[in-house]
């Protein structure tokens, strides 16, 4: 099975920024052997590797740059991360109401637009 020119236009629930494009979709080998790929258009491979990676780079910094920091700097980071633990966990339940009210708002947005 293959589908060419699938035209893709959604919004990132985790970035909150529209994203449109091409999908192909080829499925060689049906049942529970089968695999599905997704392509990204008019990227050739080497440009498609280089969006991957940036990808990637940009997703987990929130989490490698409070690493690398304290592996790079262990005395100087020590106290702010310190202070930002102490705060995520005083503030739990605020940051995870805010999450879930912008999670609720996206799909009820989607809906009334008729992406769903």
């Amino acid at each position: 099975m293959l589908a060419r020119g699938i035209p893709v236009h959604s919004l990132c629930e985790h970035h909150l920024l529209p994203f449109h494009g091409v999908a192909h979709v080829a499925q060689p080998h049906p049942g529970p052997g089968g695999w599905l790929t997704i392509g990204g258009g008019r990227l050739n491979t080497g440009q498609t590797v280089v969006a991957v990676a940036v990808f990637v780079a940009i997703a987990s910094s929130p989490v490698a740059l409070p690493v690398l920091a304290y592996l790079a700097a262990q005395n100087r980071v020590r106290q702010p991360l310190d202070d930002l633990r102490v705060w995520l966990t005083k503030s739990n339940s605020t940051v995870m109401a805010v999450l879930l009210l912008v999670i609720g708002v996206t799909i009820l947005g989607k809906g009334l637009a008729g992406q769903i």
